[in-house]
C-alpha cells in the first residue's frame, strides 16, 4: 500500500528518525496527540532505531580523514551568510499524551534495555542452576542404583585381568 501524502499516519518512520521539516514536523505531532496507535507505532520505531544503533560495531575513523576534510574546507568556497529572519516564538503548551509520548521517547529503550538484559541473565542463570541440580541429581540416581545392585542377596563379582593389561570386574 502507498501512503497517501497528505496522510500524516506515513510520516513515523522519518518522525522517529528526526528527519522531518518543521511543517511535517507539526502536522505528525498534532495527529500524534490524538491517534494512540501512532504513538505506539512511533515507540516501536524509535526503540528499533536504538536497538539497530547499538549493533553495530564503533569504528575509529583513521586519522588522516580529519585533516583530508580540513582541507578541503580550506579550499571550498563559502556562500555569504543570510541575514535572520524574524519568526514570532510561539510557546506551546505540550498535552497529557504528548508529553508521555516525548518523555517515554528517551526512557524507554534504556528501560527496554536493561530489562531485556535482566531476562537473559535470569534464563542464563535458570538455565546453568537447573544443569546443575539435573545433573547432581542424575549422578545420585546412578549411585543408589548401583548400590542396590551391590546390596543385593543374588549379587555376584568377579575380577579379571584383561590381555594389554588392566582388569575388569
Amino acid at each position: 500500500m502507498t501512503p497517501r501524502k497528505d496522510d500524516p499516519a506515513s510520516l513515523s518512520g522519518a518522525y522517529a528518525l528526526n528527519a522531518l521539516g518543521d511543517a511535517d514536523r507539526k502536522r505528525f505531532e498534532d495527529h500524534l496527540a490524538e491517534s494512540e496507535e501512532a504513538r505506539n507505532e512511533l515507540t516501536e520505531l524509535s526503540d528499533t532505531a536504538v536497538l539497530l544503533g547499538m549493533a553495530v560495531e564503533p569504528v575509529t575513523p583513521p586519522a588522516t580523514l580529519k585533516a583530508s576534510i580540513m582541507d578541503s574546507l580550506t579550499s571550498t568556497p563559502q556562500v555569504p551568510r543570510l541575514a535572520p529572519v524574524a519568526a514570532p516564538r510561539v510557546e506551546r503548551n505540550l498535552g497529557k499524551a504528548e508529553a508521555k509520548a516525548q518523555a517515554r521517547w528517551f526512557t524507554r529503550p534504556i528501560t527496554v534495555l536493561v530489562a531485556s538484559a535482566a531476562a537473559v541473565a535470569l534464563v542464563f542463570g535458570g538455565v546453568a542452576l537447573a544443569n546443575t541440580l539435573g545433573h547432581t541429581v542424575q549422578q545420585q540416581a546412578q549411585a543408589d542404583q548401583l548400590a542396590a545392585i551391590n546390596a543385593a542377596d543374588d549379587s555376584q563379582r568377579q575380577a579379571s585381568d584383561v590381555t594389554g593389561g588392566g582388569s575388569a570386574t
